[in-house]
Parts: structure tokens; C-alpha cells; sequence
């Protein structure tokens, strides 16, 4: 630590990292809908599961419109959106007989919260689904998928397509 700086900002700059997506969002959102109900019934009061569409933020393709999903919670300080990315916990190497195996990344799943405020800002939200927990289960009970379960949603899904080759922040 540098001398003098604030030791709440230098744990801030080690946790400022590159958050990759996991492209398998409405999959990501509805497990973590069904990890809450398990853990605590009660969560339902609070959790509401959401699609929508997006625009891209940053990068060749910014302003790009795509179909997400997410979980947002209601707690006592505000709104929080829960999701998963992947972090880069940096590269290795591995010494095998006749070589090296070198990979640039190490990436570590994660599931993170962030502001609903600042991220819907972040995000460009243009238009969302909201479903309660029950909603949620009927929905994917009725479509036997993850979703999303809204045609203009799912016409933005599925193309192969990657808005982010590199890390978003």
C-alpha cells in the first residue's frame, strides 16, 4: 500500500477487474432464482426475475441491441441486479512432456450484484419483462426453457453472435 492512500480505495483497485460474459444468461438467472428459493423461501417477496433488451455498452459493436437476463432484488439500500461473468484470474503454465501448455486466461465464474440504478444506466435498458417467482416457474414450466419467453426477445438470441471477444468492465 502506498503510504498515506486510502486503504478502502486500494481494496477497491485489487477487486476493479474485467467481468467476461457468460452468454448463457437466462440460464444464469433462473439458477440463481431457484439457489435464492432454496436457501430461503421467503426471498421470494423480495427477487424478481427480468428480460429485457440491452445496448451494447463499449466496443466495436456498441450501441447494438441485445436480449438479457437477470435477477433484481429489492433490499433495504435500493435495487441490486444479480448475475453471472467470468473473471480473469490471470494466465498459467503448465509443464507437460514435450512442451508447455500456456493459456492467457484463467477464468472463475461468478455471481455479482451491482446497483440496479447505475447498471440499467450502464446498460441502456430499452424495454424489460418483469416476472415474479411464480410467474418465473409457470413460464419456464409452459416453454420448458430458460427463456427468454417474449418472441421480440428471443429473435436477438442465438445468432452466434458475440458482443464482447474482449472484457467489459
Amino acid at each position: 500500500m502506498i503510504s498515506g492512500a486510502d486503504p478502502r480505495r486500494d481494496m477497491l483497485s485489487l477487486f476493479d477487474t474485467c467481468i467476461f460474459p457468460t452468454h448463457t444468461c437466462f440460464d444464469d438467472a433462473l439458477d440463481y432464482l431457484a439457489l435464492r428459493l432454496r436457501q430461503d423461501r421467503r426471498a421470494a417477496a423480495k427477487l424478481t426475475l427480468v428480460h429485457g433488451i440491452l445496448l451494447v455498452p463499449e466496443g466495436p459493436k456498441v450501441g447494438t441491441p441485445f436480449a438479457h437476463g437477470w435477477v433484481e432484488e429489492a433490499l433495504p439500500g435500493g435495487v441490486v441486479v444479480w448475475q453471472d461473468g467470468f473473471i480473469d484470474l490471470g494466465g498459467f503454465e503448465v509443464p507437460l512432456a514435450g512442451g508447455t501448455l500456456r493459456a492467457e486466461r484463467d477464468l472463475a465464474r461468478v455471481t455479482y450484484s451491482t446497483p440496479a440504478v447505475d447498471w440499467r444506466e450502464k446498460m441502456r435498458l430499452q424495454k424489460d419483462t418483469r416476472y415474479t417467482v411464480r410467474q418465473a416457474i409457470a413460464e419456464n414450466r409452459r416453454s420448458n426453457n430458460f427463456g427468454p419467453w417474449v418472441d421480440e426477445y428471443r429473435a436477438l438470441c442465438g445468432k452466434g453472435e458475440t458482443f464482447w471477444p474482449e472484457a467489459t468492465s
